[in-house]
């Protein structure tokens, strides 16, 4: 079956290139890593894409814009320069206020016509030619720079815009401006900006009127749902949905907000929620086939309820369309490394194949890949085809890092920080494998480096995730207490230190000041564990790499945790805690014989642990020896009948043989573990829920 399914993959992807032509290549509107200048001179081109034709007339779609700042925050000063927002505002342009018309050559095939479309003061937004916004920003982009944009450029959907003028006029748009003078589509853009800084309720303030003093513009009123959906104001976006959707029935963009809405109508998201937000999502998807934020949000729901087949499905139908968008490929993979390890190396290989001309970026994602000797060739290939490339020089650095050589590694991300001295990623791996290196001095000046204004949870944050708590924790205290991430941080310091009941309590603080973010729901599930275990007694170096395999692990890097998780091993050959978490390592790089084996041995030191049993029991059920699983878990439930994450695997063992044996006594036995598992720990749901909702009904 596994076999089949990468064949299947394969040939997909074989079939989507053929279809659609080697050459038909669109560099991501919005990159996974590329410098300011280059999203700068995206700008231009990303207004004129989101331009669509409504009963006859052009206006803008008004997703792009924020999706463009939300991908790289820094850029906001730069949309500042570009878009002269204050100007727009006002009501000025080039010293006047008033109405404008646009005039907009576009290319259809070989003919061509030119279109007049009402503007006002929106017109600053796409009046500049690229050419004239490179020297009004007086920027120089490279070789790689230029490819890509002109690929960008190539592929606008249906029609290139070739120019882009802005003239003093009126075509009878007086109606849209409001007494003030103020233009409610400038209004709109301003908040739509916002909402890519993370600015919600300043957004939403901003568009309320502009909505009130334009209630047909299709554009305005769809900005203010934009806003609404990113403010989580529930009633609001429901009417301010309705409205729009009467202006404009068939709009993408509305029917992605209107799944948006149902996953957050509803305090947990029942089957029957996630149904109407996938009807939602899948309209948006008939309607702009495109749509990469649709289908991503599509298998995210698909994989939150258990489908992982469904969600690789949904994405890879995308790749014909977007062949070298980073962030789709990205997200393959998210799926692939959680369900099918092969499958996601095969996708990878397939994707260059396919698709030579595919950017660096793709290539760099190889580092996500677990095979190393598979993300190593991957890497090498790249830099043979991007010799110059910042993401190239990064994916080396990052494999060295994987692998524990620091010192190489700091080496390859100062060379990606010479290519691109711009590009963030690489800033804030360096100041990591600094910090890994004890030059905590050099690792904060990195830091300080990527961020103009360096954000001090950054910083603790980064310090957790190098095993340095006692650093990250002087950071921390200094900083507001009522803060989320600042409690949320608190916590993981806690935890990582295995102050249990401090943990608890930062934690929960944590998910009464937010609700809807998951980690501190996440980290609350390794609680049970730190109270049954106790705090290691490891000392010196062997701590150190004890917490920094533990930082690895939540991070998502199982293989780098592994290699430091042998270097505690290596000190101290019978710890615990050391020896435990080398196994769970094992087992997140899908090594389940190694893993168990691991914890046979552990079992061996500790036949009393129940945390140890259960995790022999992951083990045993991940081999898919679901007899050993049970034998195990029944053990340490039979040492600890409170013991949540038992009962969590036990549910799981009768789940997986339910999905493969179809037994009704194992429908019982499942739910009956969940609901112990719940009862044991309430925070177990986030887990629990998903799976009790994918059994058959009573």
């Amino acid at each position: 079956m596994h076999n089949v399914k990468i064949r299947i993959l394969s040939a997909a992807l074989t079939v989507a290139a053929l279809a659609s032509g080697a050459s038909a290549q669109r560099i991501g509107m919005y990159p996974l890593e590329t410098s300011d200048s280059v999203l700068a001179l995206a700008v231009p081109t990303a207004v004129a894409r989101s331009l669509e034709t409504i009963d006859g007339a052009i206006t803008p779609a008004p997703l792009d814009m924020f999706l463009a700042v939300k991908q790289r925050p820094a850029f906001l000063a730069t949309l500042d320069k570009v878009f002269s927002l204050d100007a727009l505002v006002n009501g000025k342009l080039e010293g006047a206020a008033g109405a404008y018309t646009i005039a907009y050559t576009i290319k259809r095939g070989t003919s061509s016509q030119t279109v007049a479309v009402r503007g006002a003061d929106f017109a600053a937004l796409v009046k500049s030619s690229n050419a004239s916004l490179v020297a009004a920003l007086g920027l120089k982009p490279s070789a790689t720079d230029t490819q890509e944009l002109a690929a960008v450029e190539r592929n606008i959907p249906a029609a290139d815009v070739v120019t882009a003028s802005a003239a003093p006029g009126s075509e009878g748009n007086g109606a849209i401006l409001d007494k003030g003078g103020q233009n409610p589509w400038a209004l709109a853009a301003k908040a739509l900006v916002l909402v890519g800084a993370g600015k919600n309720d300043q957004a939403v303030a901003l568009v309320q009127p502009a909505a009130r003093a334009a209630p047909a513009d299709p554009f305005v009123q769809a900005a203010y749902v934009v806003t609404l959906v990113a403010a989580r104001k529930q009633p609001e976006t429901k009417a301010a949905l309705d409205v729009a959707f009467k202006l404009n029935p068939a709009k993408p963009e509305l029917h992605y907000l209107n799944g948006r809405y149902w996953l957050r109508s509803a305090a947990q998201v029942t089957p029957e929620i996630a149904q109407k937000a996938l009807d939602a999502l899948n309209l948006a998807l008939q309607y702009n086939p495109r749509y990469l934020e649709a289908a991503i949000s599509t298998a995210d729901l698909l994989e939150r309820f258990g489908n992982a087949e469904g969600a690789v499905n949904v994405l890879t139908r995308l790749v014909a369309r977007v062949p070298d968008d980073a962030n789709l490929h990205n997200r393959v993979l998210d799926t692939l490394l959680d369900s099918d390890r092969d499958g996601a190396v095969n996708y990878l290989k397939e994707v260059v194949k396919a698709y030579p001309d595919v950017p660096d970026s793709v290539y760099a994602l190889a580092i996500r890949l677990f095979d190393s000797a598979a993300a190593q060739k991957l890497v090498d290939a790249g830099e043979l085809l991007y010799s110059s490339s910042a993401p190239m020089a990064f994916a080396r650095g990052y494999l060295l890092e994987r692998g524990g050589t620091y010192e190489q590694a700091v080496t390859a991300y100062k060379q990606a920080l010479q290519r691109d001295a711009k590009f963030q990623r690489a800033g804030i791996a360096l100041g990591g494998a600094l910090s890994k290196l004890g030059r905590l001095d050099e690792a904060e000046a990195a830091l300080r480096g990527a961020f103009p204004e360096l954000d001090q949870k950054l910083l603790a944050r980064m310090y957790l995730q190098t095993g340095r708590i006692d650093r990250a924790k002087t950071v921390l205290v200094k900083l507001p207490q009522n803060d989320f991430e600042v409690t949320y941080l608190n916590g993981v310091a806690a935890w990582r230190e295995y102050r249990a009941d401090d943990a608890q309590k930062a934690l929960e603080a944590a998910v009464k000041l937010n609700n809807t973010d998951d980690r501190p729901k996440a980290t609350l599930l390794e609680i049970p564990d730190v109270r049954r275990l106790g705090a290691p007694k490891l000392t010196g170096e062997a701590l150190y790499q004890f917490r920094l395999g533990q930082a690895l692990l939540d991070t998502g890097n199982p293989l780098e945790a592994l290699t430091a998780f042998n270097k505690a091993v290596k000190v101290s050959p019978t710890d615990v805690h050391a020896l435990l978490y080398r196994g769970i390592a094992l087992l997140r790089t899908t090594e389940p014989d190694e893993a168990r084996d691991a914890f046979v041995d552990l079992a061996k030191i500790a036949p009393k642990n129940a945390v140890v049993l259960t995790y022999l029991a992951a083990a045993e059920l991940t081999r898919g020896r679901f007899d050993l699983a049970l034998e195990q878990i029944t053990a340490a439930l039979a040492l600890d009948k409170s013991y949540a994450r038992a009962y969590y695997i036990l549910g799981m063992t009768y789940f997986q043989q339910y999905a493969l044996f179809g037994q009704s006594s194992d429908v019982t036995a499942a739910r009956e573990a969940f609901q112990r598992c719940i009862g044991a720990d309430a925070n177990f749901r986030v887990l629990v829920d998903p799976r009790l909702s994918q059994l058959p009904a009573k």
